[in-house]
């Protein structure tokens, strides 16, 4: 029942979004000016109701008023100011509400309200036929649906035909009001109407998908982890599969729907014999091995590039199935192996397949935990989240009850010296790094940080710096709403580097890259806790802190970090998740018994910019002279030195070899370093005028006798010190 709610929700928000042409209240509009006797212009340009389609207002209208959200000063809603004041624009626009209520302020100004919103030429309101739907939003129609808003068009059109006499305009001011007091509550109704029809089409819309998908084994389950393509395959052909399952060739589409398509290469393991040396009357009996077989992504591996593994391998990848295996193994695996050395039939498949993905989040430049972190200490030390948190003590078992801050703390030595011995005494100020400044900045602010420019230059690169501005608007009241904010401020981030470094002009970048510092700072972070060290801040807690172990102290880090960031509960679906979810997928729509292995080969990469040539403007000038690179006159010589070296800590202890398989993880530091020296020389003529400039005394600071607190920038922007 929550699911159709939402579904008939989002049909009424979809109609409520709509601009619909109409003739007939241009008509209306006009009327009041017929009743004081003045003349419709002939010109429909500038007729009242195309004007305010266009977000134009009359000299005869009343200014619509509001309150700037930028500045908090009392402005006029048009066009140009909702460009200036970019805040309160995106506010209005993601709350309808807010426009509701304007509209009830100014009900004689709706389509002015909604024009200026939503401006719509007068190029286009004009060339539009009678009853054509000129806007909606595009978010509450799925990309599917391409044909939905053209019927509904028409029989809004029909409507309009069969319903609007002509006859009873003359006499009744109020038929217009009637006729679509009538017509639009019926608008939400006919777009639910049009989306049933569209059931076991190419446009069926999620919601029909999900319904139908819940009634074959409560497939639905699955829909979180399926790209749209995956997602109307399965809808499509779900009746299909279940009739023929047990099919190979069913088995195959189903690894190639669902394992093709997340990119996760799948194969298959077989066994076979292979002899060594049969020259050598001691090696005549054949060796059992075993060897993959790809199912999908063929190309990966070539005829001759067969990966061999051994039957010991092939039974350890199904210890997660069968984790008494080591029981038996020893015995059993002898007599697999003498009877496949032995058989005349060797090749034989097994029950074995396994499923590889890749996580691609480890690719990213910007990785959440580290953002989450960052922003934590961030917005902790502004007081824009601290609120009171539980977390168990180990030592006695009580409820402990913290601020955030003090959470904070306790995360910090639970991480650093409890679990890594480094000595921490006092409780540290840190550095928090590229996070977001926590205010609006203005356009003009942004225009007056960039170097002067011809009028429009930096005009798109500031206005997307704006519009994807990701401001909290209020103080954090629970770990879901920092975990929500700190997650879009994360994938604006993303967006607005990749924006920077895909610039087609250099100077484009570079100003995209001033822009990106500008939003993106360092800052000092002092939690101000009234401790004196932390020997006083656990005494306050009854917390023992000297009896608890090393791996006590990292559960207390990990449940500390996911109280305070609500990471763990709110991650969105991984890689390894939607690789369990369709191994269950697969097992679900197939009737063999097959033994899925798993693994997820991930792993640390470096992203460097872009490496693309960007045309620039020519910087010349005939009255700054010119600057000529000729060709050198010798070969260019060029010098390059290079050294590195890397330090690690003590090497790991050996590992005894034992038949049950076990875990081992070990941690070490390693340091490298690589230094590089480049030296190049050029013949090149300067000819370009000297400029004489005063020269004064400059104090340099040694960069190496800095602290790394001193090292964190800090910006002086006049009247814009605010974090």
């Amino acid at each position: 029942m929550q699911r159709y709610n939402i579904f008939v929700g989002q049909c009424i928000d979809l109609a409520d979004s709509m601009i619909i042409k109409s003739e007939a209240i241009a008509d209306a509009m006009n009327r009041p000016l017929l009743e004081s006797g003045k003349q419709i212009p002939t010109d429909k340009s500038q007729w009242r109701y195309y004007q305010h389609l266009a977000g134009q207002r009359l000299s005869t209208d009343s200014p619509v008023m509001i309150t700037s959200l930028d500045d908090q000063k009392s402005i006029e809603l048009t066009v140009e100011n909702l460009a200036r004041h970019k805040k309160t624009s995106n506010v209005y626009r993601a709350n309808p509400s807010y426009i509701t209520a304007l509209v009830s302020d100014y009900p004689d100004m709706v389509v002015y309200i909604k024009g200026c919103f939503t401006p719509i030429p007068l190029s286009e309101s004009l060339a539009a036929p009678d009853c054509t739907v000129m806007r909606y939003s595009k978010l509450l129609v799925e990309e599917q649906e391409q044909s939905i808003i053209s019927d509904l068009q028409t029989w809004i059109l029909a409507s309009h035909r069969r319903w609007m006499a002509e006859g009873w305009k003359v006499h009744n001011d109020a038929f217009e009001a009637a006729f679509y007091a009538q017509l639009f509550p019926q608008i939400p109704g006919k777009i639910m109407e049009l989306r049933m029809a569209r059931c076991h089409t190419p446009e069926v819309h999620s919601y029909h998908v999900e319904e139908f998908l819940a009634s074959h084994q409560k497939l639905n389950e699955f829909l979180p982890y399926l790209t749209p393509a995956q997602k109307f395959t399965l809808y499509r052909n779900i009746r299909y599969w279940e009739r023929n399952t047990g099919k190979d060739d069913i088995f195959t589409w189903l690894v190639d729907v669902f394992l093709t398509g997340w990119n996760m290469p799948t194969v298959a393991y077989d066994v076979g014999q292979q002899i060594h040396d049969a020259s050598d009357d001691n090696h005549l009996r054949p060796e059992p091995v075993g060897y993959k077989v790809p199912l999908n992504f063929d190309e990966i591996q070539g005829g001759r590039d067969l990966q061999l593994v051994s039957t010991t391998e092939i039974i350890n990848k199904e210890y997660g199935l069968a984790d008494e295996n080591y029981l038996y193994q020893e015995e059993m695996l002898n007599e697999l192996n003498e009877n496949l050395s032995l058989t005349q039939y060797p090749d034989q498949p097994t029950k074995l397949i396994e499923i590889t993905a890749i996580d691609p989040e480890a690719v990213e430049r910007d990785q959440l935990d580290m953002t989450l972190f960052n922003e934590l200490l961030h917005l902790a030390c502004l007081g824009r989240y601290n609120i009171q948190h539980e977390i168990i003590n180990p030592t006695n078992g009580d409820t402990m009850r913290m601020s955030t801050k003090e959470l904070i703390a306790l995360y910090l030595y639970a991480g650093f010296q409890g679990y890594s011995g480094i000595t921490l005494e006092h409780i540290p100020t840190l550095n928090c790094h590229g996070v977001l400044i926590k205010r609006w900045v203005t356009v003009d602010e942004l225009m007056a940080f960039l170097p002067e420019a011809y009028p429009g230059r930096w005009t798109p690169t500031v206005n997307y710096y704006v519009d994807t501005h990701t401001e909290i608007y209020s103080n954090l009241l629970s770990a879901d709403e920092f975990y929500e904010s700190v997650a879009k401020i994360l994938e604006m981030k993303r967006n607005r580097w990749k924006y920077t470094h895909n610039r087609r002009r250099d100077t484009d970048t570079i100003a995209g890259q001033l822009l990106y510092q500008y939003y993106y700072r360092s800052y000092e972070c002092d939690l101000k806790l009234n401790f004196e060290n932390y020997a006083e801040f656990f005494a306050k807690f009854a917390m023992d802190y000297e009896i608890i172990s090393s791996e006590s102290w990292a559960d207390i880090a990990v449940d500390a970090f996911n109280i305070l960031t609500a990471y763990e509960t709110n991650t969105s679906v991984t890689q390894s998740e939607i690789q369990r979810a369709m191994v269950r997928l697969l097992s679900m729509l197939s009737s063999y018994t097959i033994h899925f292995a798993t693994r997820m080969a991930s792993d640390s990469f470096i992203v460097t910019e872009p490496v693309v040539i960007k045309p620039d403007e020519t910087l010349t000038s005939a009255s700054l002279g010119e600057v000529i690179i000729q060709e050198a006159i010798e070969p260019i010589g060029s010098k390059i030195k290079a050294r590195g070296n890397i330090e690690i800590d003590s090497p790991m202890p050996d590992v005894v070899e034992v038949n049950i398989p076990q875990n081992f993880n070990f941690f070490f530091n390693m340091r490298p370093r690589i230094e590089v020296q480049v030296e190049t020389k050029l013949d090149v003529l300067i000819d370009q005028p000297l400029a004489m400039p005063d020269v004064t005394s400059i104090e340099r600071i040694p960069w190496d006798g800095r602290r790394l607190v001193e090292r964190v920038v800090i910006r002086d922007n006049g009247p814009y010190t605010a974090p």
